[in-house]
């Protein structure tokens, strides 16, 4: 519950008011566990908050009780936090550094490492409360209670009264019991980034790496295991997951000019804040993947309305979507040509949504990695030359209509050439402070990204299509690559 530095500015209420009237109880415990001896103080371990507003309304001035038998209320670990937080709220960092003790240790993980010493988190208070939002508060949910030297809370973030999206937390905080003061505390943050069951096919992708190197002296288990464990990290593998992690901040995560004006790098919202607006865009053109309800619309098929989207936009989101389509078949002949062991169709896959966000890291842990798959390893074989083929039409089709839809499709929405002109320079306007939007730029990266891939990936397999017709194909982009696989 900490000051998110250069982030967020934390806003304390003071108890709960109207607007938080629900009960919330951190944890229950069944009394037929416990000993009778300390079964009537089994209670103090946890709380309720009040469940009327009228019961929760305490003095500004006076935080709300806390059940305890061994500890005063001026050695509370809620109050004591609860104090240095409005002082924070007031931009009393001087105020605020009286509940800190000259020894503290703070964690906050977004940052490296932590902040040690009461100089270096007058620091982290001091940019916490500066330029940052007036009315983004922040909004306790629960409190755990029990030791009087110890507290811990969740939390979000709301902005003007709404919440804040990808912006909750807990945090942990202990005093010393000599000084009444903080001396240790640590705050974990929602990542917004959410990539579900695909975090567990990178983290097992990766913890051989991880083990290599902190030295982990446990064996694996298992052949795969054993197969990972010969994953060498090579230059190539440390450049590609450099470049992953620009992307990822430069594109996903920088912080929007609207909040921190000074680091903003783009235009448009991180996916950590994400407009409505945008958000709603994005899912309209997901709605419109391959132009697929446009074109039944266009036929009288009305069983799902398509959303209306510019046809610039539509466009050349689609133009993307066919050239990750047409990676593939390059990726799985790579990977079987190379000896990779991560299994490439799941990650293209995610690609295909992700885009580079997740072919970046790919291609970090597959340069990791290469020689380690056997021969007669069958998750990556090539598709079949029919299939490359099905690939290659498609992907041309797509192209075609893209084209067609960018340039000339409903002249309504889109307007003229040279409407469709000005808007698509308003997209890729790359002032931060301007109207530019975030998402085209993510898309324009990957165009070039893609373009990239194919020209290493074609140069790589030359051996394996006509040398001349190769030399030739795969330096046109998009269209080059498709008749390479037909």
């Amino acid at each position: 519950m900490a000051p998110v530095a250069r982030t967020l500015r934390a806003r304390l209420p003071r108890g709960y008011s109207s607007r938080h009237p629900a009960t919330r109880v951190v944890a229950t415990l069944s009394p037929k566990f416990l000993p009778a001896s300390v079964r009537s103080s089994a209670t103090s371990f946890f709380r309720t908050r009040a469940s009327s507003p009228q019961e929760a309304s305490t003095s500004a001035s006076e935080p709300s009780a806390i059940t305890t038998t061994t500890a005063s209320d001026d050695d509370d670990a809620e109050k004591v936090v609860r104090r240095m937080y409005r002082k924070i709220n007031e931009r009393d960092v001087n105020a605020a550094m009286e509940c800190v003790d000259d020894d503290i240790v703070y964690e906050d993980l977004n940052f490296p490492t932590p902040f040690q010493g009461a100089d270096a988190v007058r620091k982290l208070f001091e940019e916490s409360c500066d330029g940052i939002p007036a009315d983004l508060d922040f909004v306790i949910d629960e409190c755990t209670s029990g030791d009087p030297l110890c507290v811990g809370m969740t939390w979000h973030v709301e902005l003007g009264g709404k919440t804040f999206p990808n912006a909750r937390g807990c945090s942990f905080y202990r005093i010393s019991p000599t000084t009444g003061r903080l001396v240790y505390a640590r705050d974990i943050v929602e990542n917004p980034t959410k990539l579900g069951s695909t975090a567990f096919a990178i983290m097992r992708a990766v913890l051989p790496l991880v083990r290599k190197q902190i030295g982990a002296a446990d064996a694996p288990s298992t052949e795969s295991d054993k197969k990972n464990i010969e994953r060498t990290i090579t230059p190539a593998a440390v450049a590609f997951g450099f470049a992953g992690a620009a992307y990822w901040y430069i594109l996903l995560l920088s912080p929007p000019f609207s909040m921190m004006p000074s680091a903003a790098l783009l235009p448009g919202e991180p996916m950590w804040a994400v407009a409505p607006d945008t958000l709603s865009e994005v899912v309209a053109e997901s709605t419109d993947f391959f132009f697929v309800l446009p074109l039944l619309n266009n036929l009288g098929i009305n069983f799902m309305q398509g959303p209306d989207v510019h046809p610039v936009s539509l466009g050349f989101f689609n133009a993307c979507e066919a050239y990750a389509l047409l990676l593939l078949p390059l990726l799985l002949r790579q990977a079987k040509k190379r000896g990779t062991s991560t299994n490439v169709l799941p990650v293209w896959s995610a690609a295909m949504f992700l885009t580079n966000a997740i072919l970046l890291p790919y291609f970090a842990v597959a340069k990791s990695e290469e020689g380690t798959a056997s021969s007669d390893d069958g998750s990556n074989a090539p598709l079949s030359p029919a299939a490359e083929r099905a690939f290659g039409i498609g992907g041309l089709a797509v192209g075609a209509l893209s084209v067609y839809w960018t340039l000339a499709a409903n002249p309504e929405l889109g307007g003229s050439l040279a409407d469709r002109a000005s808007y698509w320079s308003s997209l890729v306007a790359l002032d931060p402070s301007g109207g530019g939007s975030r998402v085209t730029i993510a898309f324009l990266v990957d165009a070039a990204l893609f373009y990239a891939w194919q020209v290493w990936l074609m140069g790589e397999l030359a051996d394996e299509k006509p040398e001349k017709q190769t030399s030739v194909l795969r330096f046109v982009p998009f269209a080059g690559l498709a008749l390479w696989l037909l």
